[in-house]
């Protein structure tokens, strides 16, 4: 309890007050105790939306328990098969096995595993077509299924008239059959499991062996079927090879015959042979003609010019006319000689001069007939060059006659060549495809066969128990803490620190008019509780202990919106303070919806608006509470114009005439963001009170509010959390209260 004559308040009552928050103005303390503990704060969103976690826990992990528990067993039985791309222990290449190393060749597998005529054969085969696990549930499919088993023309028939397929009497098997089926390749491996899955563990097995077992006789089976297609397929190739083969044999023998091809070869070496020695004969022949043309043509222009065909080299080579040429020079010395000494007609002269015309006689006619024999020479060179060609020609078109000969020959060789080696192959593939069909391997065996199961592969009760108990948790946390985050109202003075920036005051509990003895929610009231009358007492210990000045101080008490307690925590305010010994004055500035004098009891007029338009004197309307050192200034007669009143002179110089008679002015005004009057009347007072209403009041609407006060020069001192849910929500207020401490506020009471 607070001593009343000093407002001294015990160590518990410091204790409960929170620390001032850094962004409080001078003069004030917050209620609070430091920084939040992250898991308390965690566990106390977890408390105060308990009911909701625990709903949505129990649904969710109801529905597991339910889904788990009432789906029906299945059990797996597995095979694994070893599927080899190669034929184990052959001697030869499988003929049918051109592409079977290629990459799809695995896959290809894995598909043949689920065909649906592959499947309709392990039905088939192991008898489960009958199963009731797969048999069609229409009457008429069992029947038509039997009558394809006993007649299969007539199901022919039936498939025909009616657009059901093959496998359409049985698809409802076989579609039920593919539903369990699966087929697993072993990574990095050549092994493949086989996995099939029923209710019954009988028919997981069965199923799973019958559709290895259908594999393993299909692949056999289409590796007979393809290597005795294979083997009758090359029987008639080597069939129709040996026809070829002898035709072509034929047909070269004949052309041998015909065209004396036996000697071909040998007779186109020696016409290749006597094509270049002719090549080399008219070659010597055309040079000699040249040469002998070139030494004809010199006399033939000598000749047709008259000069003198002496002087040519084919007549200066010939001995006899150089000897001539000599005597005719020897005979014309000498009567050069004789003419010096004797006359014309000396005897001498004239055998001299016989001499010389005989010698030059002969010079000519042997010039002549060297000249006729140049003549002749290459008269006979020209003639010679053109049989020499001629023989060429005839040589070179023998030998292209030869040459198209020897092609057709080559042509028939070469094909009667190809068809044999083709013949020959062929007959060695038939052999290899005979013994390949004879050995009967398969690339396909079972490692480990399908065995009974003992435990049902799913549902896995316990694991999917747990899984929805933590599926249960974690949907009902991440609930509680999405609607947390979703849920931007002031619930908790962490909350005003964090959200408003500003310091929080205390809170108020809530508590109903059935908890006072008179309804009026006051702290005098006899039976008003402990913890609420504490929250107030420790309010005020926070504004008497956070200002040194003992005059002139006022408060303002607001909120943003009706109905959030503004009027019940002024007045009870105003009450703390007067029982701590201060002379208060509680000032009704709501003079729209005025409340505080049905807090106290009293008349509305003559009040506040009675006093702005000097109607009535201040002292005369300024009345006593009923309550020591608190006195009443009600709202009075509602005016047409609160703001104008509140803004005016005269109710400024009131605040100032008040100030200087009590020691503290408690202005109960109107709600910020519903009216201007709250703005207008801020910037009077000392400090502002700022009330919220504890998961009432979104945090961007009172931040609003705030801002909205603090723009008019009001000066916001923290905020007040009213109507706290203390009691319901208990442990997520436990630093702030506990049921143990009202036991404690009875007790000392109870003692005093």
């Amino acid at each position: 309890m607070i001593d009343s004559s000093t407002g001294t308040p015990p160590s518990s009552a410091l204790a409960a007050a929170p620390t001032a928050s850094r962004n409080q103005p001078t003069g004030f303390a917050s209620l609070g105790s430091g920084e939040p503990d992250i898991l308390r704060s965690y566990l106390a969103v977890l408390y105060r939306r308990r009911w909701i976690a625990i709903g949505t826990f129990a649904i969710v992990f109801v529905l597991a328990i339910v889904r788990t528990w009432s789906e029906t067993p299945v059990y797996e039985a597995t095979a694994e098969m070893l599927i080899d791309s190669d034929s184990p222990n052959i001697a030869f290449d499988d003929v049918m096995q051109t592409n079977r190393r290629a990459l799809d060749y695995y896959q290809t597998q894995y598909r043949l595993l689920t065909s649906r005529s592959l499947v309709k054969q392990a039905l088939e085969e192991s008898g489960l077509i009958s199963d009731p696990a797969f048999a069609d549930p229409r009457a008429g499919a069992a029947g038509a299924s039997t009558a394809t088993a006993a007649d299969p023309l007539s199901a022919v028939r039936a498939a025909g008239s009616d657009g059901i397929g093959e496998l359409g009497s049985d698809s409802g098997a076989i579609r039920r059959f593919l539903a369990g089926l699966t087929v697993a390749p072993i990574r990095n491996s050549r092994l493949v499991d086989v996995t099939f899955a029923s209710p019954s563990p009988t028919v997981a097995q069965r199923a799973a062996n019958a559709i290895v077992t259908a594999y393993i006789r299909q692949t056999s089976s289409l590796r007979t079927s393809a290597t005795k297609d294979a083997t009758s397929f090359l029987t008639q190739m080597v069939s129709d090879q040996r026809k070829a083969v002898e035709a072509s044999e034929l047909a070269l023998q004949r052309y041998r015959e015909q065209g004396d091809a036996t000697s071909l070869e040998d007779r186109q070496s020696v016409t290749v042979e006597r094509i270049a020695r002719l090549n080399e004969a008219v070659t010597r022949a055309t040079t000699d003609r040249i040469q002998k043309e070139t030494i004809y043509k010199q006399v033939e222009a000598a000749q047709s010019e008259g000069a003198k065909v002496a002087p040519l080299a084919a007549v200066q080579d010939n001995v006899l006319l150089q000897r001539l040429k000599a005597e005719v020079a020897e005979q014309e010395q000498r009567k050069a000689e004789l003419s010096q000494r004797l006359g014309a007609n000396h005897p001498d002269m004239i055998r001299v001069t016989e001499s010389l015309d005989r010698a030059r006689a002969r010079l000519r006619e042997e010039t002549g007939t060297i000249v006729e024999g140049v003549k002749g020479q290459y008269a006979a060179a020209v003639d010679l060059e053109r049989r020499m060609t001629e023989a060429l020609d005839r040589q070179k078109a023998d030998g292209l006659a030869m040459n198209r000969r020897g092609i057709d020959y080559g042509v028939l060789q070469r094909d009667a060549a190809m068809n044999r080696q083709l013949y020959e192959t062929l007959l060695a593939r038939t052999k290899q495809a005979g013994i390949t069909e004879q050995l009967k391997t398969s690339t396909v065996r079972i490692v480990d066969a399908a065995e009974l199961p003992r435990v049902p592969a799913r549902p896995k009760r316990l694991r999917a128990t747990a899984i929805g108990f933590m599926a249960a948790v974690v949907l009902a946390i991440g609930l509680v803490f999405s609607l947390e985050a979703l849920d931007t109202r002031i619930k908790s003075p962490e909350d005003v620190m964090q959200r408003l920036k500003l310091a929080s005051l205390g809170i108020v509990p809530q508590l109903a008019a059935r908890d006072f003895q008179n309804g009026t929610l006051l702290i005098t009231e006899a039976n008003a509780p402990p913890h609420f009358v504490e929250a107030f007492r420790s309010l005020r210990t926070s504004i008497l202990f956070a200002s040194a000045e003992r005059g002139g101080r006022s408060i303002l008490v607001s909120s943003t919106a009706p109905g959030e307690g503004k009027t019940l925590v002024s007045s009870n305010l105003a009450l703390a303070l007067a029982m701590a010994g201060q002379r208060v004055l509680l000032v009704d500035a709501d003079m729209r919806r005025p409340k505080v004098h049905e807090m106290f009891g009293c008349s509305l007029a003559p009040g506040l608006s009675n006093v702005l338009v000097g109607e009535t004197a201040a002292d005369a309307a300024i009345r006593p509470s009923g309550s020591d050192n608190l006195s009443l200034l009600s709202a009075g007669t509602p005016p047409p114009n609160p703001p104008e009143l509140l803004g005016s002179v005269p109710f400024a110089e009131l605040m100032t005439s008040m100030s200087s008679r009590f020691d503290w002015v408690v202005l109960d005004s109107p709600p910020v963001r519903a009216v201007a009057d709250a703005a207008i009347i801020a910037h009077l007072a000392t400090a502002v009170v700022f009330v919220v209403g504890a998961e009432m009041t979104d945090a961007a609407s009172a931040k609003s509010a705030v801002d909205r006060l603090a723009a008019t020069q009001g000066k916001v001192a923290g905020v007040v959390l009213n109507r706290v849910q203390l009691r319901r929500h208990s442990y997520y207020y436990a630093r702030y209260y506990n049921r143990a401490d009202e036991r404690y506020y009875v007790h000392r009471e109870g003692r005093a």
